[in-house]
């Protein structure tokens, strides 16, 4: 894994990261980005972090890229997903078979 500049955290950013964590009320999911955020802040090298966190280098390198695009809302907020329409054909090709059936 090549090495990369660290991030710098402020001193409010790391205080509310580690209220964060110690508060106990997220998924797992950001638990992991967070603590992988502190590690970057405290200038692990990404082996250390994947070997640390049992993360894939690729999630250092989303977490890291999502903290300098958005800040740290970024990397503690999951991403909006889209929703997709959905497709009714199936229950109503379902319903239309289970009135034949009687």
């Amino acid at each position: 894994m090549p090495a990369v500049r660290p991030i710098t955290l402020s001193a409010q950013d790391h205080e509310r990261l580690c209220l964060f964590l110690h508060r106990g009320k997220a998924n797992a999911r950001t638990f992991t980005r967070a603590r992988v955020l502190l590690k970057l802040g405290e200038a692990w090298t990404g082996a250390q972090i994947v070997e640390a966190c049992d993360v894939s280098p690729a999630t250092v390198t989303n977490v890291r890229t999502r903290f300098l695009g958005g800040g740290l809302d970024a990397v503690l907020r999951d991403k909006r997903q889209e929703r997709r329409p959905r497709d009714h054909s199936l229950a109503i090709h379902l319903a239309g078979r289970s009135h034949q059936a009687r």
